[in-house]
């Protein structure tokens, strides 16, 4: 087995959306989904096979601030 070079995949394929800014991100967040009040958060590193949970980001009020 063998881990591929980084940069060797096209890592825009991993996101769904493409922002300049977390703002932005956040923004069409907010708007797709006014409800939401939680989002989940992964760190993705070269050295890990698998995603690690990282703090999630909660809602408070029109801000989204880092959980515990």
């Amino acid at each position: 087995m063998s881990r591929a070079w980084r940069g060797v995949w096209n890592s825009r394929l991993q996101y769904t959306g493409d922002f300049d800014t977390l703002a932005e991100a956040l923004a069409a967040i907010m708007a797709a989904y006014p409800a939401a009040d939680r989002i989940s958060c992964y760190e993705y590193s070269v050295d890990n096979e698998f995603p690690v949970e990282v703090a999630p980001l909660l809602r408070s009020g029109e801000k989204w601030v880092p959980g515990a």
